[in-house]
Parts: structure tokens; sequence; C-alpha cells
């Protein structure tokens, strides 16, 4: 018996130490929750699944009127200085559904709190109620609005900024579109952004046939060829070969057909944005203007010629009649004496001196009216060639692109200075390239090329050619091509390649055709070449 009181003393003993040991842990654990509620700054409730109060931290004071004897009463008992009235049904809910519930409340001074519930267990997990937290979050809420705030400011200006920007482009866009001139704006990279109207009509596309593409598209050969070219030397820093400088080129249109153009070209830097803006105005009508007004004056200085060709004549006949009537006389008056056998030796002499005498006096009727038409009224002055030249296919281009035929031009390296009347020079240019024109028109080809070039040889002689791609002549053409009179044209004079040839030698030059291998003519003469 005392063996058995003996171990039931040592298993209490042994009980009694793990339940000491058990209260020191427990103890510990309260102080460690004490400890934590008592430091924390956040309002803290612990409340039993019937609603009763079990613990609470410092800060919930200020939200509840606790006392530490409140510890077991039911929270909804308790009065409060935060609108909560949401509490006990959230409670109910936390605990039916075993999930956290977040709501955002305000206090008496209007300080804003997340008020959070959740779950607590027990050791053996078993739910023993839940916990209250009310987090201050007043200044997140401020940061919130004034971020909204902002938020909104933002909005409102880019909004009003985005509308003026709107209204600016489509101001812009009224603009472009009312301007008779092509206005294209085109990137670093040759791609072109934007069309106004008068660029869709003039060159036959739609904005988004162009958009988007190379603008290059736009250019006939040489000139798409070479336009990525310029781009890029200008953008190494090489000499602006077109920025800020008007120029004539060439445009290229849907259906294939060129015209003359004349653009400008500004530049627009800004924040590393480079672009490109091309103001196009179509020259065609301008050109046909120009070359109905040049055949106007054509046919003006032509029907003067024949006026004052017969003005010549008349003025001729008047002067030559009385000493051929005189010469008649007295031809008639010497055979006479003849066919009478009278032979006075004195008689005949004087009728011979009269007749030489108004011989004399014809000749010299003819040597001062000769004088007349081909003294020099000008001094002759410097003339650089390859600029006349530039300015005779600028003239005749027009007459070219109605006929489907190409102007080119190879000049010499250096320039060309001569010493004449440009408007002689002019002329002989002028005639040539209009007989070429006509002769591949004449010829029913549906397009054509004229290729003039110019060089200057050691010799001091400048040599011009003009080479046509039309039917060419014939053997017997080829004899007389310079003959006054003689044409191949159903209304020409005779008289145009006769000129040129006497404008030519009258500067001591030379011009001379020929009929090459590949068919067609080619016009070479020379001058003398003004060092």
């Amino acid at each position: 018996m005392s063996e058995e009181l003996q171990s039931c003393h040592e298993d209490l003993s042994t009980v009694n130490h793990q339940l000491g040991k058990k209260v020191d842990e427990l103890e510990s654990a309260n102080d460690d929750l004490t400890c934590w509620m008592t430091s924390t700054d956040i309002a803290t409730l612990l409340l039993a699944t019937n609603h009763t109060i079990q613990r609470f931290t410092p800060p919930a004071t200020r939200l509840f009127n606790l006392t530490p004897s409140d510890v077991g009463r039911p929270i909804d008992d308790i009065s409060a200085h935060i609108n909560d009235s949401a509490l006990p049904g959230d409670i109910d809910e936390v605990l039916r559904t075993l999930m956290s519930c977040d709501r955002e409340l305000h206090n008496d001074e209007g300080r804003c709190y997340l008020r959070r519930i959740t779950l607590y267990r027990t050791a053996d997990n078993c739910v023993g109620g839940v916990v209250v937290m009310y987090i201050e979050i007043s200044a997140l809420k401020r940061a919130e609005d004034d971020l909204r705030i902002m938020t909104s400011r933002l909005e409102d200006r880019v909004s009003e900024r985005t509308t003026l920007l709107e209204a600016q482009r489509d101001f812009m866009k009224l603009v472009q579109d009312s301007i008779v001139e092509a206005i294209l704006t085109v990137n670093e990279h040759g791609v072109v952004l934007s069309i106004n109207r008068a660029g869709m009509r003039m060159f036959g596309y739609a904005a988004n046939d162009v958009i988007g593409r190379k603008v290059n598209m736009l250019m006939p050969e040489p000139y798409r060829s070479e336009h990525d070219a310029y781009i890029t030397r200008y953008l190494q820093g090489g000499k602006p070969h077109v920025i800020g400088v008007g120029r004539e080129i060439q445009g290229l249109r849907n259906d294939g057909s060129t015209f003359p153009v004349w653009l400008n070209v500004s530049e627009i830097v800004r924040d590393g944005l480079r672009l490109f803006v091309g103001t196009l105005h179509d020259l065609t009508e301008q050109r046909r203007i120009e070359y109905a007004a040049r055949e106007r004056q054509e046919e003006l200085t032509l029907l003067h010629r024949v006026y004052t060709a017969g003005e010549f004549a008349a003025v001729m006949a008047h002067e030559l009649s009385q000493p051929l009537t005189a010469i008649s006389g007295y031809s008639e008056a010497g055979l006479q004496h003849l066919r009478r056998g009278q032979v006075e030796p004195d008689g005949l002499i004087d009728k011979f001196e009269k007749i030489t005498l108004q011989t004399q006096r014809a000749g010299q009727v003819i040597r001062e009216l000769h004088k007349f038409l081909t003294r020099d009224a000008q001094q002759r002055e410097p003339v650089e060639l390859n600029a006349l030249i530039r300015s005779v296919i600028e003239l005749l281009t027009p007459q070219a692109l109605a006929r489907n035929v190409r102007i080119k031009f190879m000049p010499s390296a250096a320039p060309i200075t001569i010493m004449a009347l440009e408007v002689q020079i002019e002329h002989v240019l002028v005639n040539l390239v209009q007989n070429a024109i006509e002769a591949i028109q004449a010829a029913g080809k549906a397009a054509g090329t004229i290729t003039i070039r110019t060089s200057a040889d050691p010799g001091d002689m400048v040599h011009v050619t003009v080479q046509d791609d039309g039917p060419g002549f014939t053997g017997d053409a080829a004899r007389r091509l310079f003959e006054r009179f003689y044409t191949t044209k159903p209304k020409g004079l005779g008289m145009g390649l006769a000129i040129c040839r006497s404008i030519i030698e009258a500067y001591d030059g030379q011009i001379r055709a020929e009929q090459p291998m590949e068919g067609g003519t080619v016009f070479h003469f020379t001058l003398p070449h003004q060092a």
C-alpha cells in the first residue's frame, strides 16, 4: 500500500511539474501578448464568438469608451467615437463564412480608418472569436485624394491641350488644303508623313497611297534613284543641295506622265526629330503659256521678216530700176548703131561707159543693201554656253513634253565661255532642237529623246552636238540640208538651217549633219572658245 502511495505521489509530482511548466509558458505567452497589445499603435479588440470583449489595446480607447472593467462585456454595449453600426453584422458574417472583412470608416474627428475583422483560433484550431483592428489611413486617403485631384487636373490639362492641338491640326490641315500648291511632309528617311489635297490632285494619288511610302515614288528617273543619296549626304553634314533653295524638277503622276515642278524645301528640327516640308508648284500651265507666247512671238517675228523682206524688195526694185533701165537703153542704142553699120568709136565708147557706170551703180545698191542686212547691230559679249543651253532647254521643255519627247543635257565638266550675240546662238539651238522634236513627232514615235552635249578641245574650239532618235534623213536630204529654200516640211520655208550655217560661219565655225549607225540625226557645230 505504501508503495502504491509512493508511486502516486511521484506521478503527482511529475504532473505538477509539467503543469507548472505549462503555467510558466502560458504566463510568458500572456506577457508577450500583453506587451504587444500595450505597445502597438493599432486599435485592436479581441472578441469572443458572443461579441464579448476579451482584450483590447490602449489605442482602442480613442475609438471606444473602454475601461479595464469592460472586459467580458459585449462590444455592442460600448459607446464609440466612430460610426461603425455595421460591426455586429460583420462579426457574425466573419464567424459564419470564416472570411475576413474590411470596411472604411470615419471617427467623430473625420479621421479615416480601415476596419479589418479576422478570425482567431485556439491551439486546437477551434474558432475562439475575432480580432477587430482599426488602422488609421487618413494620410493615405489624403495622398490618394491629392493624387486623384492632381490626376484629374492633369487629365483636364491634357484634354485641353489635346483639344487645342487637334484644333490647330485641323486648322493647319484646312489651311494646307486651301493652298493651291502641293505640300508634303517627309521624315529623314524619305518617307511621306502627310500630303494635302492639292498634292493629291497634282500627282493623282489618294493620301493613303502616298503616306508611309518613299517620296521618290513621285519622281521620274534620274531623280528617283538620286533622292536617297541626297538625303544621306545632307544628314551626314554635306552641303545642302535643296534646303531653302528653289529649283525646277520633274514630277511623276499616277498615270506615268511627267510634268515640270518648282520645288522649295524647308527643314524642321524639334526634340531630335527632323522633318522636311516640300512645297511644289505645277509649272505645266506656265510652260504652256510661255510656249504659246513664244510661238506667237515667232509668228510675229516671221511676219515682220516677211514684211521687211517685202519692203527691202521694193526698195531694191526701185533703186535698181533706173540703172537697169538705163543699161537697157544704152545697150539697145548701141545695137541699133551696129545694125545700121554706123560704127562710130566715140559713140560706142560713150554708150559702154554709161553702161559701166549704171552697172556700178546697181552693184553699189546691192552692196549697200547687203551691208545693211548683215552688219552687226550689237557688240559681241561673253556668253556662258552651258547656261545658255539650259535656258533653251527650259524654254522648249513644255513643247517637248507635249510630244512626249525628253531633252537630256550632258554639259562639259568646266564652264565654256564664247564671245557672241546670245540671241544668235540661241536661234541656232532653238532651230536644231525644234527640228528634232518635229522629226520625232513626224515619225509617229510614242516617245523620243534629244541629247545635247558640249565640250572644248585643246585647240580653243567649242563643240556642240544635238542628237535625236528620230527617223534620220535620206541621201538627197543629206546633201541639201543647208541649202536655202530646201525643206522637207509641208509648210517650211527652207531657210532655218541655211540661217544657222550663216550664223555659225560668221563666227568662223562650222556646222554639219551626220546619221549615226543607231539611227536618228546628229547636228554638230563648232565655235571659237573665249578663254
